[in-house]
C-alpha cells in the first residue's frame, strides 16, 4: 500500500474515534435531573391576622332628667339582665308634677263633660227655636276648646309619667357594667354620664384585611378565631366598603358559628387556609429577568420554563398548572429553557 493510501486510512480512523469520543463526552456531560408531580408540592397556605373581640353595643348611659342620685344598685363588673335597675333618682319633684298634671286633667274632664251636656242640650233647644244661634255657637266653641285642652293635658300627663319613669335607670339589654361614673347624693343633669354598659351576648370579631386577604378569605372553607390557647369557628359577616388610606386595608367583621368562648376585648388571630394552591419558594427560578418554574415536557427530556405572575422573591407563589405537571426538583440550578436532560432512575 502506498504512503498516500496509508495516510487516508489513518485519518479516517482518527476522525471515527473522535466522533465516538465526542458522543461519549456528550453523554457524560448531559444534566441528570429528578422530577416531582406538582400535586405533591403544592400546599394551601395558612393565613393568620390580628383580630379583636368587640361588643356591638357599648353605650354610655346618661341621665335623662335632672335630680339627685338616691341609690346606686350597680357597680363595675356587675352582670345584669335587661330591665334591671342600675340606680334611682330622687323623683319627688317629678312625682308632684305628675300628680298636678293628673289633677288638672281630671278637672278639665269634668268641665268637658258639663260642656258636652250643654252643647247637646242647646242643639235640641235651637231646633225648638227657644234659644238664639249665638248661644248655640258659644256652647259649641266652649266644647271644642275644652276638647283641645284635654289633648294638651293628656300630653302633659304622659310627659310627667315619662319623667317619673326616667328616675329609675335600667339596663337596656343583658350585659355588664364596664364603668361607673356616678355616686349616691350626686346631682346629675340631663346628659350626665352615669354608666358605661356593654352588651355581653352580642359579640363580633373585627380585623383589618389586605386586598389579597379579602380575596383569600372569601374562598376559605373554614375560618377560626384563636386566642389564649382556645380556638373556635367563625364566619365572615361583612366587609366595610372603605379602603383605609394609611394601611390600604378593609375592616372585616366576623361572628361566632357556635357558642362564644371569649370576652369582649380579647386579642387573638383570625386563621384560615388560602383558597388558591401555592408552590414553595424553593422551586421558583429566575431566567432572563423573569420568575417562573422549570418543568419537564411530556417527552421527559426537554426543559420548559413556565413564567409565573405576581412573584415575590422568597415567598410561595400561586400556581395554576395541571396537577400532573412534572416539576424539576434536583439538578435545575443551571438549566435553560428547551435544554435536553436525562431523567434520573432514582
Amino acid at each position: 500500500m502506498s504512503i498516500k493510501g496509508t495516510s487516508f486510512y489513518l485519518l479516517s480512523f482518527i476522525l471515527l474515534n473522535c466522533t465516538i469520543f465526542a458522543d461519549e463526552v456528550s453523554k457524560s456531560t448531559k444534566v441528570i435531573v429528578t422530577v416531582k408531580p406538582l400535586s405533591s408540592l403544592i400546599f394551601h397556605a395558612q393565613i393568620n391576622i390580628a383580630a379583636t373581640v368587640i361588643s356591638l353595643n357599648k353605650p354610655i348611659i346618661s341621665a335623662q332628667v335632672s335630680a339627685v342620685v338616691k341609690k346606686v344598685y350597680a357597680d363595675i363588673g356587675d352582670k345584669l339582665n335587661k330591665g334591671d335597675v342600675l340606680l334611682t333618682l330622687d323623683c319627688r319633684d317629678y312625682e308632684y308634677a305628675l300628680q298636678q298634671a293628673r289633677a288638672a286633667l281630671r278637672a278639665r274632664k269634668s268641665q268637658a263633660n258639663f260642656a258636652n251636656k250643654s252643647y247637646q242640650r242647646n242643639q235640641r233647644l235651637l231646633k225648638q227655636s227657644t234659644i238664639p244661634q249665638t248661644t248655640m255657637d258659644k256652647s259649641e266653641a266652649d266644647y271644642l276648646a275644652i276638647q283641645a285642652d284635654l289633648v294638651s293635658l293628656n300630653a302633659q300627663v304622659k310627659q310627667a309619667e315619662l319623667a317619673v319613669e326616667r328616675c329609675q335607670i335600667r339596663a337596656p339589654f343583658a350585659g355588664e357594667v364596664t364603668q361607673r361614673q356616678v355616686q349616691k347624693g350626686q346631682l346629675v343633669n340631663i346628659g350626665t354620664p352615669l354608666f358605661e354598659f356593654m352588651q355581653s351576648d352580642h359579640l363580633q370579631i373585627t380585623a383589618e384585611l389586605s386586598a389579597q386577604q379579602v380575596r383569600d378569605i372569601q374562598q376559605a372553607d373554614t375560618i377560626y378565631f384563636s386566642a389564649n390557647a382556645k380556638k373556635t369557628a367563625i364566619k365572615l359577616v361583612k366587609l366595610v366598603d372603605l379602603l383605609k388610606e394609611t394601611t390600604k386595608t378593609q375592616t372585616a367583621r366576623f361572628s361566632f358559628v357556635q357558642g362564644n368562648k371569649f370576652i369582649a376585648g380579647t386579642a387573638g388571630r383570625v386563621i384560615w387556609k388560602a383558597g388558591q394552591a401555592k408552590l414553595p419558594a424553593a422551586y421558583i427560578s429566575r431566567r432572563n429577568g423573569q420568575f417562573g418554574v422549570l418543568t419537564l415536557q411530556a417527552d421527559k427530556k426537554t426543559v420548559h420554563f413556565v413564567p409565573l405572575a405576581d412573584v415575590q422573591e422568597g415567598q410561595p407563589v400561586a400556581i395554576d398548572l395541571p396537577l400532573d405537571t412534572w416539576i424539576i426538583d434536583k439538578g435545575r440550578i443551571n438549566l435553560k429553557d428547551k435544554q435536553v436532560v436525562s431523567l434520573s432512575d432514582d
